[in-house]
């Protein structure tokens, strides 16, 4: 007997109550019951981006909206209008099943042409590129999926999916997310996190700018018959985008045990082009390469810079504001200017600005991180906030600049006693360098100064000039204390004491010459 899992009645989008229990809802009961959950509780990162594109893919084909006044009065009603969300899935109904036997019916899901049969285990990421960092298992021990987990796999595939070989002499292209961070705003439930995220459809000037041009054809990809055709580089438009297929995908049957274990996976939309940027990331304007025509790049996950240190960048959502090109999350603009428009808006105090994806190096994957950012509302409605913000973060650079400045004169010192003599011989830089990054002074000063900054975030709305003074105490507390543990770290003999004492005096100095400069100006 051929098994059915229709997503719109099954259990499968794990959902956050109110009391914090974790429970799988179908797509139908997630979004009727938005307003009653806290939010999604994915098994990943890339799990929790991929569900909720999906469910704002839904949300806007029923909704829209396509005004401000429209957005305000789905905001207003506080959740979401069942009667129209019923509607919409009576007449797809078809369409949402994941293991449906009509090939135009499946949801997500088109038989590869001369695809490869992989375990459903690789169908996020390669066998090649999927370490132990995220399973234990190997090919000859391979656990299946339930049809839920199946079902969340897929959409997860079909969002973050890093390219690379499918089989020989063929290579897969990214899908949308692959690379850099997806931003999305929290709200204090999940209705509010989607309704905050629900930007202006179909007519979008700041969407069309990034490459996403609405057409008559745009549609989710599940109302298409075939959602590839002869392909095509270019989306129809925001929902044909937030639901690209970029590769061919066939779950195969459950066992008897009720799990899948395999997939058929082949290729499917070729490469997107580079005038197509994502509305939900970051995107920094970079000099034109031929490598890089379109002129941006995404905002990535490094581990040795935290987000909260761009901040500023992401928050400046005004032209006059960025001073150049960059191109913020949209769901930071869209917010902005809904305020602007109705300051007695009724929303959360603070809002949580989720940032969710992976850090990669071509094929290979090499962390997940979903990170929450708590942004005051005052920061959406007045931008002279977030100018403060930008210059806190410039002084917390120059700061750590002049750290690096003073570490490296002591190092210098510390491996060759004469380096501050006229004449005397300097160590290799690769020494020095070497060092350092043993030390990792930096990690911890930017580490320490954390706590501070939010709680700089958080004074800034209430009065700039104390918050402004306090924060300039915790930096000028973080260096020395920094430094003061690079001094443990060289030692306790005579030349740790006179390397120590190079750098202090030189850190007193750059941080003297840095304060002058602030008069000055």
């Amino acid at each position: 007997m051929i098994q059915t899992f229709n997503l719109i009645k099954e259990g499968w989008i794990p959902c956050e109550t109110q009391e914090g229990e974790v429970v799988e809802l179908s797509l139908r009961d997630t979004l009727v019951y938005a307003h009653q959950l806290k939010g999604i509780h994915g098994n990943s990162p890339l799990e929790i981006a991929s569900l909720y594109r999906l469910l704002l893919a839904v949300l806007h084909r029923v909704f829209g909206p396509k005004d401000k006044r429209t957005w305000f009065a789905l905001w207003r009603a506080g959740q979401w209008d069942s009667t129209q969300l019923d509607a919409y899935f009576s007449e797809w109904y078809d369409r949402f099943d994941i293991l449906h036997p009509d090939e135009k019916r499946r949801f997500y899901q088109r038989k590869p042409i001369g695809g490869k049969v992989t375990p459903v285990l690789h169908l996020i990421h390669s066998s090649g590129n999927n370490p132990a960092l995220f399973s234990h298992v190997t090919d000859y021990n391979q656990p299946g999926a339930t049809p839920a987990g199946a079902a969340r796999a897929l959409v997860t595939a079909q969002t973050f999916r890093v390219g690379g070989l499918l089989k020989p002499g063929v290579s897969g292209p990214d899908s949308p997310c692959a690379r850099g961070v997806c931003f999305l705003l929290e709200g204090q439930n999940l209705f509010e996190t989607l309704a905050s995220n629900l930007i202006q459809y179909p007519k979008n000037n700041t969407l069309q700018q990034q490459g996403i041009i609405h057409t008559e054809y745009d549609c989710p990809a599940w109302e298409l018959d075939d959602p590839y055709g002869e392909g095509r580089s270019t989306p129809n438009g925001y929902l044909d985008y937030l639901t690209w297929q970029s590769y061919r995908i066939w779950l195969e049957q459950p066992n008897q045990d009720g799990l899948i274990r395999q997939v058929q996976l082949g290729l499917g939309q070729p490469k997107l082009d580079y005038t197509v940027l994502d509305p939900m990331k970051y995107h920094r304007a970079i000099k034109k390469t031929s490598q890089n025509p379109a002129g941006y790049t995404p905002m990535r996950f490094r581990e040795d810079r935290a987000l909260w240190r761009d901040s500023a960048a992401l928050l400046q959502v005004r032209a006059e504001e960025r001073g150049g090109n960059d191109r913020q999350p949209l769901c930071i603009r869209w917010v902005s200017e809904l305020l602007e428009l109705d300051t007695d808006l009724d929303q959360p105090a603070v809002y949580l600005l989720m940032a969710l994806g992976m850090a990669n190096d071509q094929a290979r994957i090499d962390f997940y991180r979903h990170e929450r950012m708590p942004i005051p509302y005052e920061y959406f409605r007045m931008p002279e906030l977030v100018s403060c913000l930008s210059v806190a973060l410039k002084d917390a650079e120059e700061v750590s600049k002049a750290l690096d400045g003073a570490l490296y004169s002591m190092a210098e010192c510390l491996i060759t006693p004469e380096a501050d003599m006229k004449e005397g011989r300097k160590p290799a830089p690769e020494d020095v360098r070497n060092l350092l990054t043993h030390w990792a002074i930096g990690r911890y000063y930017w580490g320490s100064i954390e706590p501070a900054f939010w709680q700089f975030v958080n004074a800034l709305p209430k009065g700039r000039e104390e918050a402004l003074i306090g924060w300039k105490d915790a930096l000028s507390r973080a260096v020395w204390e920094a430094f003061d543990m690079a001094e443990v770290l060289a030692g306790a003999d005579g030349r740790a004491f006179k390397a120590a004492a190079r750098g202090r005096a030189g850190l007193a100095r750059r941080l003297s010459k840095m304060q002058k400069e602030v008069n000055n100006g």
